[in-house]
């Protein structure tokens, strides 16, 4: 009894993955780059920001419905089809909630990733933050490092 017991229990595990894994299949979201520096960066200059191309390589609809951040001085927002989603920082601090937008296969889109040197007025040296997208094709992520200068 034991034995038929486990047997249905594999069964049923490997069905759920199949499940999981056809449904990603044919969804394959491509980034330019998976790490951009972008040198030094002044307090004195403010907010600056730097753009990832985002590239649906699959054959199925991708849709990004969430991201996150790893420090407050950075955020980032998709800018789809000439349309600009809200902007994205740390979870902890409160991200949009119900937003999402669908890059068609073959389609493209632009992550936008903004620092703000000013978060961390006594930060001096090098930084790395990291953004993560979370899509239909599972959880990507993008790099920005830096040197922040007074």
């Amino acid at each position: 009894m034991k034995k038929n017991t486990y047997t249905r229990m594999l069964v049923l595990a490997l069905a759920i993955a199949g499940i999981f894994y056809f449904a990603k299949a044919g969804s394959s979201l491509a980034l330019d780059a998976t790490v951009k520096d972008m040198g030094d960066v002044s307090q004195a200059n403010g907010i600056i920001s730097t753009d990832f191309l985002m590239t649906n390589k699959g054959n199925k609809d991708i849709v990004i419905n969430r991201m996150s951040t790893s420090c407050m001085c950075t955020t980032a927002q998709v800018i789809n089809g000439g349309k600009e989603g809200p902007k994205y920082g740390m979870d902890m601090h409160g991200n949009p909630k119900g937003w999402s937008t669908v890059i068609a296969p073959g389609g493209t889109a632009t992550l936008r990733v903004f620092y703000d040197p000013n978060m961390h007025k006594d930060l001096k040296g090098p930084v790395t933050r990291v953004v993560s997208i979370f899509t239909s094709a599972g959880t990507q992520t993008v790099k920005i490092k830096l040197n922040q200068v007074p």
